[in-house]
C-alpha cells in the first residue's frame, strides 16, 4: 500500500494513503507512537502536508517501455 512518512526534529508524520489524515507523533514523548497528537499541532500538519505534496511524485511508466529487441540477449 500507500505510506508517507517524515522525521522533523522530535516529530514523526506519518500518513497511509494520498486521502488519508496525517498522523503526527512527538516522539520524544511517545517513543511508541501511541498518541496522535495532530490536532493539537495543526501548523506543524500544514507543513508536513506541503513536504508530502513535494515529496509525492507520479511513477512515470514510459521510462520501463521496452522494445522485443530489448529482451534479446
Amino acid at each position: 500500500g500507500f505510506l508517507q512518512a517524515v522525521r522533523i526534529g522530535k516529530w514523526k508524520a506519518v500518513r497511509y494513503g494520498l486521502n488519508s489524515s496525517i498522523e503526527l507523533y512527538d516522539l520524544e514523548q511517545d517513543r511508541s507512537e501511541a498518541h496522535n497528537v495532530a490536532q493539537k499541532w495543526p501548523e506543524l500538519v500544514a507543513r508536513v502536508k506541503n513536504v508530502f505534496h513535494e515529496a509525492h511524485s507520479e511513477p512515470s511508466f514510459n521510462q520501463w517501455k521496452m522494445n522485443s529487441t530489448d529482451l534479446k540477449q
